[in-house]
Parts: C-alpha cells; sequence; structure tokens
C-alpha cells in the first residue's frame, strides 16, 4: 500500500492545500477520495507491506486576518512493519 496527495501549489487569490488522495492497495487497484481537482499530486510514497498503523498531519498555523488560511499540507503515513 502506497500514497500519493493531491495539494494546490501556493497562488495569490484562495489556496485549498491539500484536495485529495489515492491509495493503492496490495492488489494494486487504485482508490481515490472525492477531493477538489485542484493542484497536482506528488511521488507516490514508499510501499507499506502488511499495513498502516499510524499517521502524521501538518496544518499551517493561522496566517492572519488579512490572509487565506488553508488547513491539512502534508501527510505521513508509518507502516506496520511486523
Amino acid at each position: 500500500m502506497n500514497f500519493s496527495l493531491r495539494v494546490e501549489s501556493t497562488n495569490i487569490i484562495d489556496k485549498t492545500a491539500a484536495n485529495n488522495i489515492k491509495f493503492t492497495c496490495s492488489d494494486g487497484s487504485v482508490m481515490e477520495g472525492d477531493g477538489r481537482s485542484q493542484g497536482s499530486y506528488g511521488p507516490w510514497s514508499t510501499n507499506c507491506e502488511i499495513g498502516i498503523r499510524g499517521i502524521q498531519t501538518r496544518v499551517q498555523k493561522k496566517q492572519g486576518f488579512v490572509k487565506d488560511d488553508v488547513a491539512l499540507t502534508d501527510v505521513r503515513l508509518v507502516c506496520n512493519d511486523y
């Protein structure tokens, strides 16, 4: 199992950050979320042979009154190696 996160690059108007995610399952099928189409998918993560045992997320700090806040900006999945 591995994944790829779709993230919108920084722009001037409305930033949306992470918009979608897709996973490759152990049988080779790909599952994609119902997220938005803005942005591009990043590289595939390394493969988790057995499964996932944890998730770490990165969120943007509050940007202040006049700036555009986004939420999720990155994801790290921790593999179950045993």
